[in-house]
């Protein structure tokens, strides 16, 4: 395989959160999400380096001009992988126990750096992406900012 870049994206959409990693019918018990990619061509790039881009069902009544994909992202942990809240001037890090609260929260923008991960199993070969980092923006509350200084 040849070698794989980050994929940075600036305003992602996020869907199928599920950074707790509870099990459910949808999900084995990971964490992780999608990443929506709105571009044809970028679809068709990641799918050519041999990324997991998966077909998003169109909405009813949508034309073929409104065409989705989306992108797996799997969510460790880890010592290299950072997770940072932005709630109006304050950034916080995020740790194993306090990044489910992504599952709950109005995010209103999402920067992500998503690293390859370079597989190859019984001859087959691909790429599963992961959280290199993230910075998720969230809806403030009404009072935030009046208690912000009480931090």
């Amino acid at each position: 395989m040849a070698n794989v870049n980050n994929i940075n994206i600036e305003g992602a959409m996020i869907i199928w959160k599920n950074f707790s990693g509870e099990r459910d019918k949808f999900n084995p018990g990971k964490r992780g999400f999608s990443v929506v990619i709105d571009d044809t061509v970028m679809a068709d790039e990641l799918r050519q380096e041999g990324w997991n881009v998966k077909d998003r069902p169109l909405q009813e009544g949508a034309d073929d001009s409104e065409q989705e994909w989306t992108l797996p992202v799997k969510l460790n942990m880890n010592r290299y992988t950072q997770v940072w809240l932005i709630v109006g001037n304050h950034k916080t890090l995020l740790d194993e126990d306090t990044v489910s609260q992504l599952d709950v929260v109005d995010i209103v923008n999402c920067d992500i750096s998503i690293r390859p991960y370079e597989w190859e199993m019984n001859g087959r070969t691909g790429i599963t992406a992961y959280v290199d980092s993230m910075y998720v923006t969230i809806r403030e509350n009404k009072f935030a900012e009046k208690y912000a200084d009480l931090d």
